[in-house]
């Protein structure tokens, strides 16, 4: 086994000796969680920026700095983009794009709500499928309503 081998299995001891003390000690103790991601939050913080030739540590000027910065590279106008066209590709008839564009029915809505697993993880909202099928009667036009107005 060479040096540079047996280094490398001490770096890797070292770092599962660091998830391991991390896995008993980060749940446990707020105290070494908060002490690791405020060590973690000081290795990553930007301090300061160069700004025209002068190192610049206020944070409103790195702040406006930075915004700028970002904003000329989204801003940018890089012309003409290429298309593709081309008289091959299938197009929709004007019956597909109306179909397409109308509104869903009640009965397709109510349709979807009861095609759809009773207990499946719930929503943004904390809300089940089952919730809205047992309460179907009492959500049912706000449901229609936030699908309508979507």
């Amino acid at each position: 086994m060479q040096l540079r081998d047996i280094e490398h299995i001490e770096n890797l001891d070292m770092a599962q000796k660091a998830k391991v003390n991390w896995g008993i000690e980060g749940d446990e103790n707020s105290k070494y969680f908060h002490a690791s991601v405020n060590r973690k939050r000081r290795q990553v913080a930007i301090r300061g920026i160069m700004i025209d030739g002068e190192w610049v540590v206020n944070p409103n000027l790195v702040q406006v700095e930075f915004y700028n910065h970002f904003r000329s590279k989204i801003s940018k106008d890089f012309g003409v983009r290429a298309t593709i066209t081309s008289e091959n590709f299938k197009k929709l008839s004007l019956q597909q794009v109306v179909y397409l564009e109308s509104q869903f029915s009640r009965e397709e809505i109510k349709k979807v709500v009861w095609d759809y697993g009773y207990d499946k993880v719930p929503g943004p909202d904390g809300f089940t499928f089952g919730f809205f099928k047992r309460f179907w009667d009492l959500v049912k036009d706000d449901i229609l309503k936030l699908v309508w107005y979507f």
